[in-house]
């Protein structure tokens, strides 16, 4: 299986939102490493892509699906919290 390289450089804000091509893989196939600002995403051994985040990235926030040759990583930011002023 040929995977295109596909790593990107510079800083995403924002929520995780991606889509990544990984051709011919299913989710045995991919690994996903974080560590601190940095996701990286290999697929049959073989880099598919790097992305460096603004901040820190809580994995625990993180879903991670394989559907029809690309892997979707969507993050569930938490929802806003109101300060009571006594």
């Amino acid at each position: 299986n040929e995977l295109p390289l596909e790593a990107f450089g510079g800083e995403y804000t924002g929520p995780i939102d991606l889509q990544i091509p990984v051709p011919g893989y299913d989710k045995s196939d991919v690994d996903i490493q974080v560590l601190g600002r940095t996701l990286k995403v290999k697929a049959g051994g073989k880099l598919a892509a790097t992305y460096t985040f603004n901040r820190a990235i809580d994995v625990g926030a993180i879903t991670a699906t394989v559907k029809n040759g690309m892997l979707y990583l969507k993050e569930k930011l938490p929802e806003p919290k109101t300060i009571k002023i006594d």
